[in-house]
């Protein structure tokens, strides 16, 4: 699949993790998550690549990246784990997003019952 392809599924239907291998046949892994985020809404990536790169993987974080894998010797080993681990932050950043919204809800009924009391 080229990364024209891949930006057109993703912003369809957004999915709940994206594994996106950095150097793709027309475009790179960055552009792709650019280009996501300028047509869609915020996708959870996980990048992956050839290259043990601290600068890209920062900057790749910087753009919205979950995380970062480089595909070595262990790759297929860690890969499983590493997947489950962002899928698990996501749900708890979820969990924290709507007991936040529940706070401010709450929060918002109790000041309007003292203002009327």
């Amino acid at each position: 699949m080229t990364g024209s392809e891949a930006i057109a599924k993703i912003s369809k239907n957004p999915p709940t993790l994206v594994l996106l291998d950095y150097k793709l046949p027309d475009i790179s892994g960055r552009q792709v998550v650019e280009k996501v985020a300028e047509q869609c809404c915020s996708v959870p990536f996980l990048i992956i690549t050839g290259h043990g790169d601290e600068r890209l993987a920062v900057e790749m974080m910087k753009l919205g990246a979950r995380d970062y894998i480089v595909k070595d010797a262990s790759f297929f080993e860690r890969l499983p784990s590493k997947v489950i681990q962002v899928i698990d932050k996501l749900q708890i950043e979820n969990k924290l997003h709507e007991a936040e919204g529940a706070l401010l809800e709450s929060e918002s009924k109790y000041r309007s019952l003292f203002e009327y009391a």
